[in-house]
């Protein structure tokens, strides 16, 4: 398995409809099917970066992150089965945080939060 980046172009030429698959293969909520117009403005923004794990040149993890001050936010990702099978997004997540520490970022925000009761605040994470 290899790590890649690959060009912004895939983000709405490939990424959107590996997403889709990996969100209707775990009857995701509908909120989580963003429209083709999403991913082309996430295409075009220059702090975007789709970063993929390959095994024998097929995709089987994938990840947008978003670069922004001193942190890389984990936005939006997806793995197929066999992608699930051999851990690959930890391997999306090892590769990513390291370019970013080696480009100088000082964060990597991988998302998730609270439970949304009034006595935890957003900083806490479960």
């Amino acid at each position: 398995m290899r790590f890649s980046w690959v060009n912004n172009d895939e983000i709405l030429g490939r990424f959107a409809s590996f997403y889709r698959d990996a969100m209707d293969a775990i009857s995701a909520s509908p909120f989580y099917f963003f429209d083709d117009g999403y991913f082309a403005q996430l295409a075009a923004w220059p702090a975007a970066k789709l970063g993929v794990c390959l095994l024998d040149d097929q995709w089987v993890s994938a990840g947008l992150f978003l670069y922004g001050g001193n942190t890389v936010e984990y936005h939006l990702a997806a793995s197929t089965g066999l992608g699930k099978r051999f851990s690959a997004s930890n391997l999306l997540l090892h590769e990513v945080g390291t370019s970013a520490k080696a480009e100088g970022y000082s964060r990597l925000y991988l998302g998730g939060g609270t439970d949304r009761q009034p006595d935890k605040p957003e900083s806490e994470l479960w």
